[in-house]
């Protein structure tokens, strides 16, 4: 297995690859570090700050992983990025965005910024930013990810560390216009995720130990359906299964990724332990492998689940811990034909980005 590293400097809590550039993929990786006041004080009086890190990723089937720094940016420390409008893909041809795909990231400063890549320039730049609720911005997703019929108007969600979540409308330029919001759970607010195949529903997950759905053509006073009872710590992690339009998954701090049935939420329809509170969750961008999930393990490393849909039934199949020494936080991979896919893991502590090719 080839692999190489980059030190990131500040702790490293998310990676991203860049949807619409293939051949050499860009891959955005962000940082978040704490300075702590001489005097000491109150948590929200403390500095955070981050790093965007945009490198480029050179994986050929036979040569060794190279990762080259083209660009940073100095900003609020990082708890989420995620890019906008990302096609899925059912063979070839490669499908990329047919509109750019605009950099979320989700700020300890409790705003929603909005970035773009400029691939002649290769910079990323801002173009606008919005703040809603009260509290640290710790997650998002945009109403356009993994769809074959992206919605009309492109639109973030954002989860908050009051509870709190909200829902931004992003113009092409960058213009933010806050929709709505509203206070959806009683403690941190870890996790928000749209449902790919209906981006009227959003899902929720937090500290209170509560998994949720929201239906946005409401006012949102009441959640669509609410499990409180399986989950036994905080809900951290929430995606939608891009192929299958019923299954969506969960991660907890709880140590299991769980797999469950959104016409029937009573009860996950299968589960597995991962040995470390699971941070983020990405499923296999491909068609073809559509079964496989990455999980970013918190004190587990990484590890690759293999999801049956016909069975209902879920196992591990590939743990990967490299040098990585601290928590297991960022995690995404890149798919192209006839190439191994590359993954980019990114942990925090040791402020350490790995990228290695999975051999399969």
């Amino acid at each position: 297995m080839s692999s190489t590293m980059f030190d990131t400097g500040l702790h490293a809590d998310s990676a991203e690859f860049h949807p619409g550039i293939l051949g050499k993929p860009i891959l955005a990786c962000g940082t978040y570090q704490l300075i702590e006041n001489e005097e000491g004080g109150r948590a929200e009086q403390q500095t955070r700050i981050g790093r965007v890190h945009m490198l480029s990723i050179s994986a050929n089937f036979d040569g060794p992983v190279e990762v080259s720094s083209i660009h940073s940016l100095e900003v609020s420390g990082i708890f989420d990025l995620k890019w906008s409008n990302i096609p899925k893909q059912h063979g070839e041809p490669r499908r990329v965005p047919e509109a750019p795909s605009l950099l979320g990231h989700a700020a300890a400063d409790g705003k929603l910024y909005v970035y773009v890549w400029d691939e002649d320039s290769k910079q990323l730049n801002q173009i606008g930013n919005c703040s809603a609720c009260s509290g640290l911005a710790l997650s998002l997703d945009w109403n356009n990810r993994y769809t074959d019929s992206p919605p009309q108007v492109q639109q973030a969600a954002v989860s908050y560390s009051d509870g709190g979540i909200s829902t931004i409308n992003v113009a092409p330029d960058g213009t933010c216009t806050k929709n709505k919001e509203w206070m959806a759970h009683d403690m941190e607010a870890w996790i928000t995720a749209y449902n790919s195949h209906d981006s009227n529903l959003l899902f929720s997950g937090a500290d209170d130990r509560c998994f949720k759905a929201w239906d946005l053509r409401t006012d949102c006073a009441m959640p669509t359906f609410k499990n409180s009872k399986i989950h036994e710590a905080g809900v951290c992690s929430i995606q939608m299964h891009p192929y299958v339009d019923h299954i969506v998954v969960t991660g907890s701090y709880d140590e299991h990724v769980r797999f469950w049935d959104i016409r029937k939420t009573k009860l996950p329809v299968c589960s597995t332990k991962v040995d470390g509170g699971v941070w983020r969750l990405k499923f296999c961008p491909e068609y073809e492998n559509r079964g496989l999930l990455l999980a970013a393990c918190m004190h587990a490393g990484f590890k690759i689940l293999k999801f049956d849909e016909t069975t209902h039934s879920s196992e591990i199949i590939h743990h990967y811990e490299g040098g990585h020494t601290s928590l297991a936080y960022g995690a995404d991979w890149h798919w192209e034909p006839l190439q191994p896919p590359v993954v980019a893991t990114a942990s925090f502590y040791d402020h350490r980005l790995e990228v290695w090719k999975w051999v399969q």
